[in-house]
């Protein structure tokens, strides 16, 4: 389930406030419906439009034939298809949220985006009254809901835990190896572990977390320890030999040396304090 954002300029179209109260349900329903993905496509029966909305087949026959005429939605074979721009319907993001629309869209039937390709191809997509394009790049809710996808977030307005812990992003996995003692492999699987954890909880107690990586930075603490500043750099120092010319890696091993005498000298010195 997605949470919708829905623009209300939609209200001041002439169009719009001239269509009878029943098609104003049925597009509000239509925009806002817990079948909504991620594309512009939509499939749902009739049979359960009149059953959540409550309209007459009459009032639903009428309601399909208004908003084509407005060439805002169309339909066929119980497929829905979004012309419009009066709600965020087709979804933008990270490289795994588009990866998720082009399989849905991959899904849809082959006859039935030939269908509304027909329909669509020399019909602009309807635009909100008074909403040019500047207002929908510097809308501050969309822009918000962009964010907070490319952060591998999927609802509106709030962190998808479960979403995040299944799948952390790859910076994420960079950054936390790098300051735990745990390697990104580590970190995924404490991640999976973290996501089964919370999936035990019960949605009271799930209402006290709110930010997925200070759950998983919390974990990687408390079973694998922050990485010092100088095993960081020895580290560091270890990944670049990959990518290192011969004098690049020499340079490497020297400062590597150097590196160890220390941390081999702090540990003498701490050994002795504590003898003391």
């Amino acid at each position: 389930m997605k949470d919708r954002i829905v623009y209300p300029q939609l209200w001041l179209d002439e169009k719009f406030a001239g269509c009878s109260i029943p098609t104003k349900l049925l597009f509000m329903y239509l925009i806002t419906n817990l079948q909504l993905g991620l594309s512009k496509y939509l499939h749902i029966t009739d049979r359960q439009i009149l059953f959540d909305t409550g309209l007459t087949p009459a009032q639903l026959t009428a309601g399909k034939k208004e908003l084509i005429e407005l060439k805002w939605i169309f339909f066929t074979e119980n497929w829905v298809y979004h012309n419009h721009k009066c709600a965020y319907t087709d979804y933008s993001g990270q490289e795994r949220v588009m990866n998720a629309k082009e399989r849905e869209v991959a899904s849809v039937p082959t006859k039935i985006r030939e269908y509304f390709n027909k329909l669509t191809r020399d019909i602009e997509e309807v635009a909100n009254p008074l909403q040019t394009s500047q207002d929908r790049v510097t809308n501050p809710a969309e822009t918000k809901n962009q964010e907070l996808e490319t952060k591998g977030v999927v609802k509106g307005g709030k962190v998808d835990i479960g979403e995040f812990l299944q799948s952390p992003p790859d910076e994420i996995l960079e950054k936390f190896s790098k300051k735990f003692k745990a390697t990104r492999d580590q970190v995924k699987k404490k991640a999976e572990d973290m996501y089964w954890w919370w999936r035990g909880l019960s949605v009271a107690r799930r209402k006290g977390y709110s930010d997925p990586e200070a759950i998983l930075r919390n974990a990687l603490k408390k079973d694998f320890g922050e990485r010092s500043h100088e095993s960081s750099l020895l580290r560091a120092t270890v990944i670049q030999d990959v990518q290192q010319t011969p004098e690049e890696k020499l340079k490497a091993d020297e400062a590597r040396k150097k590196l160890q005498e220390k941390l081999q000298e702090m540990h003498v010195i701490k050994s002795m304090d504590g003898r003391r």
